[in-house]
């Protein structure tokens, strides 16, 4: 579990892909895929498309607003948005027909969900899949045995669509 802090999240990702990709380096990545789950808003499981640089100007859990020399970007220069290479819109459509609400999102918000979501990108560069999954705090609507089901059917989905194509 990540830290709501930016300097641990800008700190942590990064050394986890670094560590992840030199891992899979002589397959190509091929066994990678990365996927962030961060608290929500209640209603749906939202399944995100798109991270953006830019606008980063909350407080975190420790009081601090992210380095004020990036002026609230998350990669200064970077592109101003990043859409996840994996097919969203398939695996809504894959799991319509189940009893909880997964819905795909375009806006990740501007909090550390929507930072770590556009690091990851960034630093992998297409390379692996990334998705991030906002899922609603407990009991609004789902319970914890529900969300856990929807984050494995949602992580089934994007193995089939990295592996069985």
């Amino acid at each position: 579990m990540m830290p709501v802090v930016w300097d641990t999240v800008e700190q942590l990702v990064p050394r986890l892909h670094a560590e992840v990709l030199s891992y899979d380096k002589e397959d190509s990545h091929k066994g990678s895929v990365c996927i962030h789950v961060g608290v929500g808003q209640p209603g749906a499981i939202r399944i995100e498309t798109c991270a953006f640089n830019g606008e980063h100007t909350r407080l975190d859990a420790a009081q601090k607003l992210p380095c004020a020399t990036k002026a609230g970007k998350c990669i200064t220069g970077g592109a101003d948005e990043l859409h996840t290479s994996v097919d969203v819109d398939a695996i809504v459509d894959e799991l319509s027909s189940s009893d909880l609400k997964i819905e795909r999102s375009n806006d990740a918000g501007r909090y550390l969900c929507n930072f770590s979501f556009y690091l990851s990108q960034a630093l992998t560069n297409n390379a692996i899949p990334v998705l991030f999954i906002h899922v609603p705090p407990i009991g609004h609507p789902h319970t914890k045995d529900e969300l856990t089901r929807g984050i494995k059917a949602i992580l089934e989905c994007v193995v089939k669509q990295r592996f069985c194509q």
